[in-house]
Formats: C-alpha cells, sequence, structure tokens
C-alpha cells in the first residue's frame, strides 16, 4: 500500500502547489478531495494492516 500512497500524495501535493502559484479554479477542488480521501483511506489502511 506503499506505493499508492506515495503517488496520490504526490497527485494531491502537485494540484496544492498549483493551486497556490496559480489560484484555486473550481474544477480542482472535486479531485483535491478525492485524492485527499484517497491519501487518508490508504494511509489507515497500512497503519493498520501493518500491524498484523
Amino acid at each position: 500500500m506503499t506505493v499508492p500512497l506515495v503517488l496520490v500524495s504526490l497527485a494531491l501535493v502537485g494540484r496544492l502547489i498549483t493551486a497556490g502559484m496559480e489560484g484555486l479554479a473550481p474544477d480542482m477542488v472535486m479531485p483535491m478531495a478525492v485524492e485527499a480521501t484517497l491519501a487518508v483511506l490508504l494511509a489507515i489502511g497500512r497503519r493498520t494492516l501493518g500491524t498484523r
């Protein structure tokens, strides 16, 4: 689960950098929300499943 977590996080960071430099467009909000949700779920899954 580490590789998907890193890739989704990098995509989110890229969008955040773009939003910071060019301003937040309304069509960027939903993909950013999905990527943030996926990153949180993957991080929780990695932490939870990694202990077994």
